[in-house]
């Protein structure tokens, strides 16, 4: 009965991400997981959405450390893109990725940290559909550990063509979206199996915690 036991809580992690609840009053910020240009019209139109409805304080994104190609992960435009959606420059927010390589997970633990010196108390993490799964299981796997006090709550990015055929991860993987949720999938899989990520059941017990 375990393994099945087990598959239901991954069932109903994956139904409680996508039809995530929203925060209590207006939240600190919320957070754009890194995109290719391909994908980030998703976050931006996310988070201008939550930014002028009144639902955050700032608008945050992550640059710094190295993609596997050896480049610096840089996001000079997203400022820029972000002023043209109407969130005003001193909403907007930069945390730098202190590890060697940027991927999701130490943009994860750079914005734990900094929400964590600044006393944030809830936050918003917003990414393409395909990646929001991974987004906050690695979000929530570094809460757990670091700041478990901090509330996060999911906000899908807007939905974009399952379709199309895009550039994703590290801005080297290549595939439609429909086909990058099995490599997704793959990721999660693999760091768990590694222990950088918490059990389905651990990020339920905490998301029950967060909505009392």
């Amino acid at each position: 009965m375990k393994p099945f036991a087990e598959a239901i809580e991954l069932v109903e992690l994956i139904e409680r991400v996508f039809s995530d609840i929203e925060a209590h009053g207006k939240a600190d910020s919320v957070y754009l997981f890194g995109q290719t240009v391909d994908n980030e019209e998703s976050v931006f139109t996310t988070a201008a959405e939550l930014f002028m409805s009144g639902k955050v304080g700032k608008v945050a994104f992550g640059e710094g450390g190295q993609l596997v190609t050896g480049e610096i992960y840089q996001t000079p435009d997203w400022r820029g893109k972000l002023l043209n959606r109407g969130v005003p420059e001193n909403a907007i927010v930069t945390i730098q990725i202190k590890a060697k390589l940027a991927h999701t997970h130490t943009e994860a633990l750079a914005l734990v940290e900094y929400a964590k010196v600044q006393g944030w108390k809830t936050l918003y993490v917003t990414s393409p559909a395909m990646h929001q799964l991974r987004v906050f299981v690695n979000t929530i796997s570094i809460v757990l550990h670091e700041y478990p006090e901090l509330k996060v709550f999911n906000k899908v990015g807007m939905p974009l063509p399952w379709a199309q055929e895009i550039i994703h991860s590290q801005r080297i993987e290549r595939g439609t979206r429909a086909c990058l949720v099995r490599a997704e999938w793959n990721r999660i899989l693999r760091y768990y199996e590694k222990g950088d990520l918490v059990s389905a059941k651990e990020i339920l017990d905490y998301l029950n915690r967060r909505d009392k």
